[in-house]
């Protein structure tokens, strides 16, 4: 019954978000849309999201600040599909609905009047007098009183947060062989350590060089950490090229030199980079040229990312600690309570 809602829900919400419902929009661009508006007023979020996600790539934009990503972590500019499992919506706008809809849902009660009315529409739809005021009354209360829009939001993303942290926890317990006990798995600190770090790093992601001496300070105050290093390519080809040089040099022992070398100098990385590199730390550039081609490497890197995806891993670094997941660049407190926390659980 609230289908009928939809367009004007749409001007509400994809409007003022940056994207218009009207101007400009291809055929494909205007189903995608109304679908998304009929998945938004009927409670399917995530259709509602996946489509509207569709639509975005369709819908011109309107003029306004850039939306920001959650800093701390590096994700691809286009996340393929079969990698992450991610609305690219703004926060707003992926909680925004589910407030409006249950404001919806409650809103005819507000309007039945308390002594029995003359036939009118069925119960759960609205009149367009009626429809009117609704939007008038949200678009006002939340222009006029942010705490309302911000506190629901604050609810629903902690509801979230306590959701997504009961999934990964039961995602973590069924894939710990393969996160701490893959053979050949590159390792760092102590081999024998009694509790595990695993971190998804991609070599030239700015939060993870910036992780670097924080694992290595843990090390040092913690010898019985063992780190195991999953590669993740996630940022491009040059990731990927600097992936399967890290694990090329793994089969001369060379993996956490080549680690140190890369994770420290320029960003940019090329054939021309990894030649020198090699050279420079002692190993054998032909050699791990024809090693950086052995198919294994390109399955363990498509493992990598087959796990990342298991587990929901959005970007890099990310930390798997215990039963615990640490997404993003985080501070040496949160790596000590996180690893106190899996050994006291231990």
């Amino acid at each position: 019954p609230l289908r009928v809602e939809g367009r004007a829900l749409a001007s509400l919400i994809f409007v003022p978000m940056g994207r218009s419902p009207d101007a400009g929009m291809g055929a494909m661009g205007q189903a995608d849309l109304a679908l998304a508006e009929e998945a938004l007023v009927l409670g399917n979020i995530p259709r509602a999201c996946t489509l509207a996600r569709r639509a975005e790539k369709i819908l011109p934009p309107r003029p306004g600040p850039p939306t920001r990503r959650r800093s701390g972590q590096c994700r691809p500019k286009r996340e393929p599909r079969r990698l992450l499992n991610m609305c690219l919506l703004p926060t707003m706008r992926r909680l925004l609905p589910r407030l409006l809809v249950t404001l919806l849902l409650a809103a005819p009660m507000a309007f039945q009047p308390a002594a029995a009315q003359p036939a009118g529409p069925p119960a759960g739809s609205f009149t367009p007098q009626q429809r009117q005021e609704i939007i008038a009354i949200i678009r006002d209360a939340l222009r006029t009183d942010a705490s309302l829009l911000r506190d629901a939001i604050t609810a629903l993303q902690e509801d979230e947060e306590r959701q997504k942290t009961s999934i990964a926890r039961g995602a973590i317990g069924d894939l710990s062989a393969a996160l701490t006990r893959t053979p050949g798995d590159p390792v760092a600190g102590n081999p024998n350590g009694d509790v595990t770090i695993v971190e998804f790093y991609d070599v030239r992601c700015p939060y993870c060089r910036r992780m670097v001496p924080v694992i290595a300070e843990l090390i040092r105050r913690d010898p019985k950490v063992r780190i195991v290093y999953k590669d993740f390519p996630i940022l491009g080809p040059a990731s990927t090229l600097a992936a399967r040089a890290l694990l090329a040099a793994h089969k001369q022992g060379g993996y956490n030199k080549m680690h140190a070398a890369l994770m420290t100098g320029s960003p940019t990385i090329d054939q021309d980079t990894l030649r020198s590199t090699t050279t420079r730390i002692g190993l054998d550039w032909d050699r791990l040229q024809r090693d950086m081609d052995d198919p294994e490497i390109q399955v363990r890197l498509a493992a990598n990312l087959s796990l990342g995806r298991k587990l929901d891993i959005q970007g890099t670094p990310a930390y798997v600690i215990g039963e615990k997941m640490l997404p993003g660049a985080v501070d040496i407190a949160d790596l000590i309570g996180a690893v106190a926390a899996a050994r006291r659980g231990n």
